[in-house]
């Protein structure tokens, strides 16, 4: 058997899935647009993701007085960008919110016994006719976790919209150490110094060739990060440093995007870069995770 998948009472309460292997365990926050919360390396004790306790701590205290909304809280973690990836726009009737709004509802999930059990999530966007079907199971290695996105218009419009996605992924201080190094594909794009603060970064990297990756290797720690994907729409990836963030040296990310800047699907459009879905038709995004030593 390659795994286990389980439920359990989380944050404030709220329903988690757990995903464990022998080497991994990972945490699934299905109320949170599929947020994945952990990441975590049994085998290195490493949490790959940051994960912002005193934001938790906010929003279980909120939670308690019955005045929380879960979109308004910067958990952290790893959370999917769509169908938007950059700033809010409006197109039409549609609502193009920052991030897109699928990561700001709760998901349906299944659990689906046997061998390699899977972990089945759907969830919809409200602001556009767009939903999401995500299938996540451990690979033959049980440090590798396995993600495949189905991403799918779900009205009956005579034109194409356009579609944004992204998968953002929160690093912090105890990933990003001093010395690390951050690749998009075989190319170093950042090494990380000694300075108390990340420098200030955000720029873009246009991707030549699929399937592609982003890696962080961390010779502090003696750990190499890698996220490969694959998919037509995920041509870009964002490199972000910012030191705008309260846990003492701040936070980055390599987050692999189908918009080419922080405009988002606006942006794309003028640009004429944006991908587009008529109606019912749906894409693929397949991509997979990986902590192991240097």
């Amino acid at each position: 058997m390659t795994g286990e998948i389980r439920v359990r009472q989380g944050i404030g309460g709220l329903t988690e899935v757990v995903l464990e292997s022998d080497a991994l365990q990972v945490v699934v926050l299905p109320w949170r647009g599929g947020d994945i919360n952990r990441f975590y390396s049994r085998a290195l004790d490493l949490d790959v993701f940051y994960r912002d306790s005193g934001e938790i701590s906010r929003f279980e205290a909120d939670r308690r007085q019955r005045r929380e909304d879960p979109s308004e809280y910067a958990f952290a973690g790893l959370l999917t960008m769509y169908p938007n990836a950059g700033d809010a726009s409006q197109r039409g009737e549609h609502n193009y919110v920052f991030h897109g709004d699928a990561r700001r509802v709760p998901w349906d999930y299944e659990i689906v016994e046997g061998d390699s059990p899977e972990l089945h999530l759907r969830g919809a966007s409200v602001g556009a006719p767009f939903a999401i079907e995500r299938t996540m199971r451990f690979g033959a290695d049980p440090s590798v976790l396995e993600v495949t996105d189905v991403l799918s218009r779900t009205d009956d419009g005579a034109e194409a919209l356009p579609c944004g996605y992204g998968i953002h992924p929160y690093f912090g201080p105890s990933t990003l150490a001093p010395g690390t190094r951050l690749f998009v594909g075989d190319r170093l794009v950042a090494t990380l110094g000694d300075d108390e603060a990340f420098p200030q970064r955000l720029d873009c990297v246009e991707l030549s060739s699929s399937p592609s990756s982003v890696t962080v290797e961390s010779p502090a720690s003696g750990t190499r990060f890698s996220l490969e994907f694959e998919s037509p729409i995920l041509d870009h990836v964002w490199v972000w440093l910012t030191a705008e963030w309260e846990n003492g040296r701040g936070i980055g990310a390599l987050i692999p995007s189908s918009v080419h800047g922080t405009e988002g699907v606006a942006g794309a459009e003028r640009d004429g870069l944006a991908h587009w879905l008529n109606a019912g038709e749906s894409v693929n995004v397949t991509w997979s995770m990986q902590v192991a030593p240097l």
